[in-house]
């Protein structure tokens, strides 16, 4: 889990408080803190065991780039950062899971 920690983080840590506006329709996203350093992203991690952590975390926020020369804004997107995190995300709670049943199938016989 360290591991996962160390590279979720490190993949995260420059999305920091970035704010992202739609220009349509004027709606503010902001980037969450699930992964942005390391106690939070060992706690998203921790409470992805049981399956209590948010399935958006890994989404990636990025503030708009602004055309100067025609005043449009558009939206930015990180879809290999976002894929990634997303995967990453998926693989830990997955080893997770598969440990957790694991465990259980070796301590059914000490339970008889």
């Amino acid at each position: 889990m360290l591991a996962f920690t160390v590279g979720l983080c490190r993949f995260y840590q420059y999305y920091e408080g970035m704010i992202q506006v739609d220009p349509e329709t004027d709606q503010v996203k902001r980037q969450e803190d699930s992964f942005i350093n390391p106690m939070n992203t060992f706690r998203t991690l921790f409470w992805a065991i049981f399956c209590m952590s948010s399935m958006d975390a890994p989404a990636v926020i990025i503030e708009n780039m602004n055309d100067t020369e025609s005043n449009v804004n558009y939206i930015n997107k990180h879809y290999f950062t976002e894929f990634t995190g997303y995967f990453l995300f998926a693989g830990t709670s997955s080893l997770t899971e598969i440990e957790s049943c694991k465990l259980d199938i070796r301590l059914v016989p000490i339970i008889k």
